[in-house]
């Protein structure tokens, strides 16, 4: 491997004319992508006045797409300027698809700017908006360089090379504006969104505070402390109720599940077997935020599951085997079992194989099933009981 990469660098630097030869084929192919992007963005540019910005806005990614359209095309633009040796010529085709792409720049990051202007009077500063601010920064530099370059009159767009370099150093001192408290996103997002909060613009209900506990470090976190004790300003009590609680979140996941009344985990679960019968309350009212993956969603989210409530182990006490209705479950269906301890606390027992072979849920339904012993019988050792489980990799169906 070694000795690979060095006759590489070798060829490299003995032949550079192998590797300069390789590097124009590359960037010529490359520009000739450069009309085709171009009509397209001319075409979208004159079908503004038809169709409005709504369609634009409608995508909720438009700043990011348009900026993602000037970068490619400043970035074709660049592959058919090359170097402007004479042995590279321009085609005409080209050199006028590069002046047209320079000029388009312009509207581009216009309405990029345009977009990202909206969306902050509309719900402030974010983390993301402030570093898609500095892009758009670094696509108005090279926007306004590539029109200069049109408009100046002297050989085909020869100031790009000045521009390049110029906008380069944009870009490291936008980093590093972001990289310290200058511009940290961070900060200046916490400031702005805190300061409509107090100022009313925001009401507590929509006011993102798993931002301030999670996502936004040290800065989040001392908000939340100075507003759980604001005692005046708009909804001041609220918002230091909803800081405080914020404050003894301890996970994400936490916040963002959702917590299932009785009621309505009642209203999604079917009990198939006995008809008529409801689970146990204590079923219905438990937490189960911490629970493992494969249980059913329907416990933790507004999915429909089925329900047999049966005992497994003849001790006079019924255990619940839940099944996800197909088309509701992540990545397929969910079945597991589920027992009550003596303090009437509930236990995922572990998940059911083969409930979704054919025929099986049919059979649920109609109550076509029986309760039968073990193929094979368990080995009790030492407190423990060693039984034959299915073989690596999914259940196979009979």
């Amino acid at each position: 491997m070694t000795l690979a990469f060095t006759y590489a660098i070798h060829v490299t630097d003995a032949r550079a004319d192998l590797v300069r030869g390789a590097q124009t084929l590359a960037l010529t192919l490359l520009s000739w992508l450069l009309p085709i992007l171009t009509l397209m963005a001319v075409a979208f540019l004159l079908a503004l006045p038809f169709t409005g910005l709504e369609p634009l806005w409608s995508t909720r990614r438009a700043t990011s797409i348009l900026l993602g359209a000037a970068a490619a095309l400043a970035f074709l633009i660049n592959a058919a300027y090359q170097d402007l040796r004479p042995e590279n010529p321009v085609v005409a085709v080209i050199r006028y698809a590069s002046i047209v792409a320079a000029v388009i720049l312009v509207p581009l990051v216009a309405l990029a700017t345009y977009g990202l202007t909206l969306r902050v009077e509309q719900y402030g500063w974010t983390p993301q908006r402030i570093i898609v601010s500095a892009c758009i920064a670094v696509g108005a530099c090279l926007a306004l360089g590539y029109l200069l370059a049109v408009v100046r009159p002297r050989a085909f767009l020869r100031t790009l090379e000045t521009t390049n370099i110029v906008t380069a150093f944009v870009i490291l001192w936008a980093i590093l504006a972001l990289l310290t408290p200058i511009a940290d996103p961070a900060r200046i997002s916490v400031a702005d969104q805190v300061a409509r909060l107090e100022s009313g613009r925001t009401p507590p209900e929509r006011f993102d505070f798993v931002f301030l506990r999670f996502g936004s470090g040290r800065y989040g976190v001392e908000a939340l402390n100075r507003l759980k004790q604001k005692q005046d300003g708009p909804n001041a009590t609220r918002i230091a109720q909803m800081a405080n609680e914020a404050l003894n979140w301890q996970t994400r996941s936490q916040v963002l599940t959702p917590r299932l009344t009785p009621e309505a985990r009642s209203a999604n679960i079917e009990v198939l077997h006995p008809k008529g019968q409801s689970l146990p309350m204590s079923f219905l009212q438990q937490d189960w935020s911490e629970h493992p993956w494969w249980i059913p969603r329907c416990l933790t989210a507004d999915t429909k599951c089925e329900a047999i409530i049966i005992d497994l182990d003849d001790d006079g006490n019924a255990e619940v085997l839940l099944f996800s209705v197909r088309g509701f479950a992540r990545g397929g269906d969910e079945a597991a079992a589920f027992q009550a301890t003596a303090d009437e606390r509930w236990v995922a027992l572990g998940p059911l194989h083969n409930f979704d072979c054919t025929g099986v849920r049919e059979a649920l339904r109609e109550g076509k099933f029986q309760l039968v012993q073990p193929q094979f019988k368990e080995l009790a050792v030492n407190q423990q009981r060693l039984r034959i489980g299915p073989e690596p990799g999914p259940p196979r169906c009979q």
